[in-house]
């Protein structure tokens, strides 16, 4: 995703039936939604919920938005809850790799 955000969001949106979308309300929507953005506005509580807010503004760990980072839940997740992630996942039987 972060080597080509235009590719992947296109995907995505044609996936769920939207076929029309200009090249420049890709690139803002990809602009609005970056970690770094998505950090300020948490910040600020733009979001205009209260539980939407960082606990502790000064606490990178009480942000929702963290990292970034493929595979950062790990650090954050056990494996019993990534086994059952795994699991409710098979379960309702979705291919992800239609997003690749």
């Amino acid at each position: 995703m972060h080597h080509s955000p235009s590719d992947i969001l296109r995907k995505a949106l044609e996936f769920i039936g939207e076929t029309s979308s200009a090249e420049n309300l890709l690139d803002e929507s990809i602009e609005y939604c970056s970690f770094g953005n998505l950090k300020r506005l948490e910040a600020r509580n733009k979001f205009g919920k209260g539980k939407l807010k960082p606990a502790n503004a000064t606490d990178p760990e009480s942000y929702k938005v963290r990292k970034g980072k493929t595979g950062a839940y790990m650090e954050y997740l056990s494996e019993q809850d990534v086994e059952f992630i795994d699991k409710a996942i098979a379960d309702y039987n979705f291919d992800f790799s239609s997003f690749r």
